[in-house]
């Protein structure tokens, strides 16, 4: 049974979602990556564990996989590319979904972060994955998944971890896509979020929610 107060908060953090993702695409306000990947991991990967909050008033959910399935054969260190890339404004380097990088790839810390653009990670129509399954796709590195990049990214990434975390030493030195993925992977979940709410609510109003 949904119990009414999860649903407020569920919609609450879907907005709060929604402004991260407004602020780090539209007004590229890159540095609150983090924040998007903290909202990602109370939403979807839960810690401690725990579920993700998700699964208090969206217990079926299901999402679109991956669009490139990283070969579990593949070198260790190797970055799978996961989705569309590109340097703008010039749009002169672009970088292909599932194009394979070993060490430093293009993308330096730097000025160059700032103008990195990444779109289409995840199958646009098909079929979907129930989250637990969705979580544990392959992302990046053969042994890094989802749902320990999301956990990584909010949990060791800078604040009080000053020695680096091996899995955040290796997304640094392929170029700090994670800011980009991070922000990706929000910004094509999101709809996905919202439709599957007021699919399973759809007389739910929040202004009476909060009278």
């Amino acid at each position: 049974m949904i119990v009414p107060s999860d649903l407020n908060e569920g919609h609450l953090q879907l907005e709060n979602l929604e402004t991260l993702c407004h602020n780090f695409h539209v007004s590229m306000k890159l540095s609150i990556y983090k924040d998007i990947a903290a909202k990602l991991r109370v939403l979807l990967t839960g810690s401690s564990g725990d579920q993700g909050f998700v699964t208090k008033f969206l217990p079926t959910l299901e999402l679109l996989p991956l669009r490139i399935t990283v070969d579990p054969a593949m070198p260790q260190d190797l970055l799978v590319f996961p989705g569309d890339g590109r340097i703008t404004p010039s749009n002169v380097i672009r970088m292909g979904a599932g194009s394979k990088y070993g060490g430093a790839i293009l993308v330096q810390p730097g000025p160059t972060v700032t103008r990195l653009r990444l779109t289409g990670i995840f199958l646009s129509t098909g079929s979907k994955l129930p989250l637990a399954s969705w979580l544990e796709q392959p992302f990046l590195f053969r042994d890094l998944t989802i749902r320990k990049f999301i956990q990584n990214v909010a949990n060791k990434d800078g604040g009080a971890h000053k020695s680096a975390h091996p899995v955040i030493d290796r997304l640094d030195k392929a170029g700090r896509v994670h800011w980009h993925a991070i922000g990706a992977i929000a910004q094509e979940v999101l709809p996905q979020l919202k439709e599957q709410f007021h699919t399973a609510y759809p007389t739910y109003d929040p202004e009476s929610a909060l009278q």
